[in-house]
């Protein structure tokens, strides 16, 4: 019997199919398991599972990233609603960080460089518009829920972005 850690890649039977995911809780008794594709998890226990070699889908190399997340917390907020607090990183390096105190309104972004900041903010508008989507408010935090809670599952940046452009096509 396996050991599952999170992050582990694990596949496993359903209905004859075999299915690949990787962990966001792991155990050695019940574990948790976000297929690929990011949108359906699973629980069960570790023996329903072996772990997998087969790697989680991945972009091209982008100049995007160059930035990255480091130490994600997230909480509930007020109604439910979404509070994170997040380290941005640069080429490896922490440069910045983003708080959202889940009371509505804008994230608040924190960077000793303003310039750095400015980098980022524009880059992830130029990340949505090289992928085919207008100009969207808040890129970055858009940015970062894809590397946060899509981009370890396997989701694509084009079809992360294709979200945004069927949402936009809807009201065009």
């Amino acid at each position: 019997m396996i050991k599952a850690r999170k992050g582990d890649r694990v596949e496993f039977k359903r209905k004859g199919v075999m299915e690949y995911g990787t962990v966001s809780k792991g155990g050695s008794n019940n574990i948790a398991v976000i297929l690929d594709g990011g949108e359906m998890n699973v629980n069960g226990h570790v023996s329903f599972f072996e772990l997998s070699n087969k790697p989680v889908a991945m972009d091209k190399p982008s100049f995007i990233d160059k930035w990255g997340i480091k130490s994600y917390t997230l909480q509930k907020g007020h109604d439910d609603s979404t509070c994170f607090f997040t380290k941005i990183t640069l080429n490896g390096k922490v440069v910045g960080e983003v708080l959202n105190d889940g009371w509505g309104g804008s994230s608040m972004y924190r960077f000793e460089n303003r310039e750095l900041e400015k980098q980022l903010h524009n880059d992830t508008k130029k990340w949505f518009q090289d992928n085919h989507c207008p100009d969207i408010i808040e890129a970055t935090d858009s940015w970062i829920e894809w590397v946060v809670n899509k981009k370890p599952y396997g989701v694509l940046a084009d079809e992360f972005i294709g979200e945004y452009r069927r949402i936009y096509a809807k009201y065009a």
